[in-house]
């Protein structure tokens, strides 16, 4: 073979796999609300095309799927489930190996043919994702090229199982979050960075009697009481501005007209390089202890009015019988300083 061939087949290869590996990355789109099923087949069927394999192992473990899936793809196709699954026990010395890289380079095929080359590669810190399994009978199996495609393939279940299971923590934390502000008595509610509401719990509609998509447009600022709207949007501005901590009591209405004091408390979440991510509200009716406050104010006032008339009246009281007695005494002594005969005195 001459160099210019050599060189010419060197670029073929080269153009082969750089075709090849624009297939892997783009397979996370084709796998966009896929099954773990469809997942391992779609990628056993394409590593099984690209590099002329004698066999092709998946095994996907999905918290959605107590059972790990198994599929395997041979010269024949899509084996069995079943077949799959004898193929997986014929591998299982390998693949609960503690290091994958120790697995030897050729074994005896799983498909009982003779030996076999074969590559181990985990999906996932620990392969606590699965295996990707590959067998040829080339000799210079796996070339560079090879554990190349290979381990993009890996990796790009890996990051889209890791994404499933943050997805699957994430939808998990919301729902627990709904349940528990669902069963609160208080209007809950989250709102995006600029402050757009984007979840309130059924109180706050049962309360106010506003839907959900009204609340979401602006609607709950009509039930604020025309008196507290100016000082409670000001307090939002500067919240929604600064990131600072909002509180304020203000009246709401209530659906059948009434309106009644609330305490509103809204706290920023920020992310770790402290941008705030989402807003997290609530609004506690406070009109009872508002109600009983005024009444104790109105008592003390009413007692401190009650002591200053006290006061008032002893004072007139005290002036009323000192005058008299001011004057009988003045007579006293006069009498007392005046020379008297006896029968005076008597």
């Amino acid at each position: 073979m001459s160099e210019t061939e050599a060189s010419t087949i060197d670029v073929q290869q080269l153009r082969r796999g750089l075709r090849d590996l624009a297939a892997l990355s783009a397979l996370p789109v084709i796998w966009t609300d896929s099954d773990p099923r469809r997942i391992a087949e779609s990628l056993a069927d394409a590593l099984f095309r690209m590099l002329h394999l004698e066999l092709v192992y998946v095994l996907v473990r999905d918290r959605a799927y107590e059972i790990p899936v198994e599929v395997a793809h041979t010269a024949r196709g899509q084996a069995p489930t079943a077949h799959a699954e004898e193929i997986g026990r014929a591998l299982a010395p390998w693949l609960n190996a503690e290091d994958l890289s120790r697995t030897p380079s050729s074994i005896a095929s799983p498909l009982g043919n003779g030996m076999t080359r074969i590559i181990c590669l985990p999906f996932e810190i620990e392969a606590r994702g699965g295996f990707l399994v590959a067998c040829s009978p080339q000799a210079d199996f796996p070339t560079e090229v090879d554990r190349l495609l290979l381990g993009v393939a890996a990796n790009q279940v890996a990051i889209l199982l890791d994404h499933r299971r943050a997805e699957d923590a994430l939808r998990e934390s919301e729902r627990r979050f709904r349940t528990l502000t669902e069963a609160l008595p208080q209007m809950v509610w989250t709102a995006e960075p600029d402050g757009t509401a984007d979840y309130l719990n059924a109180r706050s509609t049962e309360y106010t009697g506003l839907t959900q998509e009204q609340l979401r447009a602006g609607g709950g600022q009509s039930t604020i009481h025309p008196e507290d709207l100016p000082r409670v949007l000001e307090l939002w501005a500067r919240a929604t501005a600064t990131g600072e901590l909002f509180e304020a009591e203000h009246r709401l209405r209530r659906a059948d007209g009434a309106f009644r004091w609330h305490l509103a408390r809204v706290l920023a979440l920020r992310d770790d390089s402290g941008r705030i991510t989402k807003w997290f509200g609530s609004c506690v009716d406070i009109d009872d202890q508002k109600r009983a406050q005024e009444v104790l104010r109105e008592a003390k006032e009413a007692a401190e009015a009650a002591n200053r008339a006290k006061d008032e009246f002893l004072a007139n009281v005290s002036h009323e019988i000192r005058t008299p007695m001011n004057a009988i005494l003045g007579m006293t002594d006069l009498a007392l300083d005046t020379p008297l005969t006896g029968d005076q005195r008597q």
